[in-house]
């Protein structure tokens, strides 16, 4: 009925052929040129990034913290886009990465209902463990488990969570001379392997669940398939970068997106209204682990106002990335750019040779 909670547990693996800490700069990487990528589209959201600094998780410790904010009317579906103000289609995404470890929670403001958070985990070799995540009996009886393959899953149709075209199946490293990758390349290739990402969607509301549950799960797995393959056909851009240079591109990469974001006409002042209650980590962490619970939630996001949320009845939606890199700390300059462009450019001429 209308007061029962609903919650859904679906559970994403994702081998990939490297190792997890080659894993960890790939995803560091990803997510930095991805989100300035999302940026720039005409279509994309807009996106802020009001916080990247050091944090201490209660159960995972030491980590970096990530909270994000995304203008996000244009990626949601036509059959939601025409019942959302632009002004109320806005995500918050607060990320703690403490590798092998992450934890994402998704809030929308038009839906104070609904949260969807990502638990992911990281093992080396590991491809099909059954309970990573450590769920309760329970929680094993409802959760449902699906293999994303980075040559052979397809994305949905006409899915906003599509960041590229990039093909494993065509691509080579050259730093490395992994891949073409062919049909069950998993079990043939080392080194390898795997991501386990746990979606666990809550939402409060009656009438649309199965449609606002396709959804998310569908948006999901999408972005999963998408931003994997992208790791993979990027690696001779991040293979061999160290962390200083990661952190480096991820300073400049939310300097610029943060930039962009101002001169958009469409953002009005949201940004300053978004309750930063991590903003000072650094001062916190002793008040972090001696209430966790607290320190694990974003601020509730502004409700619409009752009439708005009982005639939509329910949904929600999506996530997010962010961009790339060009000095290292100290100012010392690391032509990246430049290497990559090369690299760039040996990788269109070994596949014109092939």
């Amino acid at each position: 009925h209308p007061g029962t909670r609903m919650v859904v547990l679906r559970e994403f693996r994702i081998s990939m052929p490297m190792t997890v800490d080659e894993y960890h700069t790939a995803q560091l990487y990803m997510t930095a040129k991805s989100t300035r990528m999302e940026a720039d589209r005409p279509d994309g959201a807009k996106v802020e990034v009001l916080k990247n600094e050091p944090c201490e998780h209660p159960k995972y410790g030491k980590g970096q913290f990530t909270l994000k904010v995304y203008h996000m009317h244009q990626k949601l579906p036509g059959w939601l886009r025409t019942m959302v103000p632009k002004n109320k289609a806005v995500l918050r995404e607060e990320s703690y990465n403490c590798f092998p470890h992450i934890e994402t929670t998704l809030t929308l403001d038009m839906f104070s209902k609904l949260k969807i958070s990502v638990y992911s985990k990281h093992l080396d070799n590991e491809t099909d463990q059954e309970n990573v995540h450590e769920l309760s009996k329970k929680e094993l009886k409802t959760r449902t488990v699906e293999y994303i393959d980075i040559v052979s899953s397809k994305m949905s149709k006409d899915s906003t969570a599509n960041l590229g075209t990039e093909d494993p199946s065509k691509f080579k490293s050259l730093k490395t001379a992994r891949g073409p990758l062919k049909k069950n390349w998993q079990t043939k290739t080392k080194p390898i392997m795997c991501a386990y990402k746990l979606v666990r969607a809550q939402f409060d509301y009656f009438g649309l669940r199965s449609k606002v549950e396709d959804f998310i799960l569908g948006y999901e797995k999408d972005l999963f398939l998408s931003s994997h393959k992208q790791m993979f056909c990027w690696m001779d851009e991040w293979y061999g970068l160290s962390m200083n240079q990661i952190r480096q591109i991820e300073h400049e990469e939310m300097a610029e997106t943060n930039a962009k974001a101002k001169r958009s006409n469409s953002l009005g002042s949201t940004a300053s209204g978004v309750n930063n209650n991590h903003g000072s980590f650094k001062g916190q962490q002793t008040q972090q682990k001696a209430s966790a619970s607290a320190s694990m939630q974003v601020s509730a996001p502004a409700r619409v106002d009752a009439a708005f949320e009982d005639d939509i009845s329910g949904d929600s939606d999506d996530d997010g990335t962010a961009s790339q890199s060009r000095n290292e700390p100290g100012g010392k300059k690391q032509n990246l750019t430049a290497a990559q462009r090369k690299m760039l450019q040996q990788q269109q001429q070994y596949q014109q040779d092939a």
